[in-house]
């Protein structure tokens, strides 16, 4: 099955090209003087590293060092309060510092409001760079960091975005304001892949607003993530690293005046020494490899005049084995792909405009049997926008142009069943092209302790065939003092299929949702608790695993609780666990869903020692997926083979239970001029455990057994900075 080559290539693609995990822990909350959290002042760590951060919208902020020495220090600086200092003597969580006003109390609050997000009081969670390298499940990936939080209800072992129950092509994410859609490598045709297509590094934060989407942002039906990349901390560097199956090296040059920089980083992969160590967990994969190439400028001429630039291309391969229906034989895929975002950004403190671009063209090809499906794909995005910022409200509005292009020429099994290279089949080929114009407004304000939020985003039909729609949202947020804060939010949503190899079209979906969420923060625990409801419909039937036609509407329940705590100096553990009920609509009737959980448990426990060493354990448990199972087979002369008899239930069946251990280990030794050696290690799938991910059958559908997601397998890599 393709989740095994997904599982199988596992960490390797981007733990090399990542950072190491750093042992030293500085954390905790910056106070307003009359004790809210401050949002956007400046932490200077200084003595033995020069580093800098701003705190959160809850005052938050942490610097994850190598070595923390007697004599360094913090400096908190915010305009309009008095510059604050700190002395440090050993890691801490739990620094609790309070601003004092100045003589001149001028707070420029209007300054602070222009660097935030527009909706990231509303965010469900909030995840920056070290966040990802610390996160067990991660990989080191941005993308799959989100495994980890309660809201996210992923199956698969991807990357692909499933937030509270909806399918990843209903969630989009946004890269410096320009959506990217297809955000991962590796895909199987479902559009669902095992890595994100942007390193880490890149990474200044990441929002991922499960449900309730601000709709300053369109094309999203489910939830949102919100990626802005890197502008701060970054030095001089060349970095080379060699793994198990890979090969990489990164340059960063600075501007002189330390206003912008330069990266390009490049990788290779290859296969085999990866799969002499892993033998038993590359049984069915039988090659991989690709090479990719990044490149990012950033130029920053004062804090609202910025330009940022960021391309991405990567060729990759993979050959590997699974069983569909009755039919088990080897697939082989293929992609290029080109990929680029461009951000300009002008104005002052209170007036900021910014003109978002992106270009993506991809080819892709794929064989599996008779099936043959060659793609190209073209993709351009426009938008403008304007944003008035004020102490009391902050108003956002803007126009985007989005134009698509999917060409597809195939050769599709004539029987859906008989997929052998011998068996009958015809040829197609489908072009579907979109301009999608859309405009938007979006504000919020403020009134004591609450913050309301409202936004409309409509399209302007550019087709004879689209069809107008109006999203609306409402939201509001209650803080009952600097930790405690509750938000109600609803709306209707809308976007645009994003064509797979199950979808072939550009149909409009839309879903009904309303949330409700609790949060607590403070400087070592964090509690979020949030029901929510979600109708999801769409405008035409889909088919489901070829088996028969349902209405795609949806229905979605559930409760999300998640816990992480600081224990100690050295120990962060997150726990999370998501209540899901979820019904599609079939013939008249709801029936559970393939996705229809009822718990899905997620764990990580992180060790951090003073030397340079971090380890970490993630634990993921589930029922098994739904899905209808095949009773029998009945023979067909003309095709010389076996149609299947589905039981009568849609999803009548259940795999086995999921349960899941792995644990990762980096070490870090200090080289001469602050630079440094790292080892990582991973180990997937501890236990073994035999996680069933697909039924597999006989010729005749007499007998049936199993493929699993990824078996345990390990990898081993080191990266020197210099």
């Amino acid at each position: 099955m393709m989740r095994t080559l997904f599982m199988g290539i596992g960490i390797f693609l981007l733990w090399m090209t990542s950072p190491a995990q750093q042992a030293g822990r500085v954390a905790g909350r910056v106070l307003h003087p009359d004790g809210q959290g401050l949002f956007g002042a400046t932490i200077i760590y200084s003595g033995s590293q020069k580093k800098h951060t701003f705190s959160d919208n809850n005052g938050a902020f942490s610097f994850d060092l190598l070595t923390i020495q007697p004599n360094d220090s913090l400096e908190i600086r915010f305009v309009g309060l008095k510059t604050q200092k700190v002395a440090l003597e050993a890691p801490t969580d739990a620094l609790l510092i309070l601003m004092e006003s100045s003589e001149a109390q001028n707070i420029s609050a209007v300054s602070v409001i222009a660097k935030k997000a527009i909706a990231e009081e509303f965010s469900v969670e909030q995840v920056g760079r070290m966040d990802v390298y610390f996160n067990p499940l991660a990989k080191g990936d941005p993308l799959n960091a989100i495994q980890l939080l309660a809201a996210s209800t992923d199956t698969e072992e991807s990357a692909s975005p499933s937030l509270r129950g909806s399918a990843p092509n209903r969630s989009i994410v946004v890269v410096d304001g320009v959506p990217v859609r297809n955000p991962v490598r590796y895909t199987q045709l479902n559009g669902v892949g095992s890595f994100s297509i942007l390193n880490t590094e890149m990474l200044e934060s990441q929002y991922v607003y499960a449900s309730n989407p601000p709709l300053a942002y369109g094309n999203s039906s489910a939830g949102l993530i919100d990626i802005q990349l890197r502008e701060t901390d970054v030095r001089d560097a060349f970095t080379v690293g060699a793994g198990l199956a890979q090969a990489g090296a990164s340059f960063t040059k600075t501007t002189k005046d330390n206003n912008g920089y330069f990266t390009a980083y490049s990788n290779v992969n290859f296969p085999q020494l990866y799969r002499t160590v892993n033998e038993a967990a590359t049984d069915q994969l039988n090659d991989f490899g690709s090479v990719d190439l990044g490149l990012r400028y950033f130029r920053k001429w004062d804090d609202y005049k910025k330009l940022s630039v960021f391309n991405y291309s990567n060729t990759e391969n993979y050959d590997f084995s699974f069983s569909l229906f009755s039919h088990n034989g080897s697939a082989i895929a293929k992609q290029k792909r080109n990929f680029s975002v461009a951000k300009y950004q002008w104005g002052n403190e209170v007036n900021t405009w910014s003109i978002n671009t992106g270009a993506d063209i991809t080819k892709a090809d794929f064989a599996y049997g008779n099936l043959i499906s060659n793609t190209q794909r073209e993709e351009t995005f426009a938008g403008l926008n304007f944003r008035r910022n004020n102490r009391y409200y902050v108003f956002q509005t803007g126009l985007s142009h989005r134009w698509s292009s999917d060409d597809f020429e195939e050769q599709l099994p004539q029987y859906y069943f008989a997929m052998a290279d011998d068996k009958p089949s015809f040829r197609t080929d489908s072009l579907l092209q979109q301009h999608d114009i859309q405009g938007f407004a979006y504000g919020k304000f403020y009134l004591g302790n609450f913050t309301f939020s409202g936004g409309i985003r409509t399209n302007i039909p550019a087709q004879t065939d689209q069809e107008q729609f109006v999203s609306y949202q409402s939201a509001t947020k209650y803080a009952f003092d600097n930790r405690h804060n509750v938000l109600l939010s609803a709306g209707k949503y809308h976007n645009y299929n994003y064509p797979t190899g199950q979808a072939r079209n550009l149909d409009l979906l839309s879903s009904d949702q309303i949330s409700l969420e609790y949060n607590y923060l403070s400087a070592k625990t964090e509690v979020k608790l949030a029901g929510f409801y979600k109708e999801e419909t769409n405008n035409r039937p889909v088919t489901d695993r070829y088996v028969e036609d349902v209405d795609g509407n949806q229905y979605i329940q559930g409760v999300e609780l998640s816990l992480k705590q600081d224990i100690g100096k050295r120990f962060t553990l997150d726990v999370a666990n998501t209540f899901l009920d979820v019904e599609v609509e079939n013939e008249g009737q709801r029936v559970a869903a393939r996705n229809d959980l009822g718990h899905l448990v997620k764990a990580g426990l992180t060790y951090f020692n003073n030397d340079v060493f971090s380890f970490g354990a993630s634990y993921v448990a589930r029922p098994g997926t739904r899905y209808t199972d095949i009773t029998e087979g009945y023979y067909i002369s003309e095709v010389d083979a076996f149609a299947p008899v589905f039981q009568s239930q849609l999803n009548g069946s259940r795999y086995g239970r999921y349960e899941n251990i792995s644990l990762t280990a980096n070490r870090a030794f200090e080289l001469k001029n602050d630079r440094y050696l790292v080892l990582y290690s991973v180990l997937n799938n501890l236990l073994a455990r035999e996680n069933e991910s697909n039924a597999v059958f006989n010729e005749d559908y007499s007998e049936k057994s199993f493929e699993f997601y990824g078996r345990r397998w390990a990898y081993i890599g080191a990266q020197i900075e210099f």
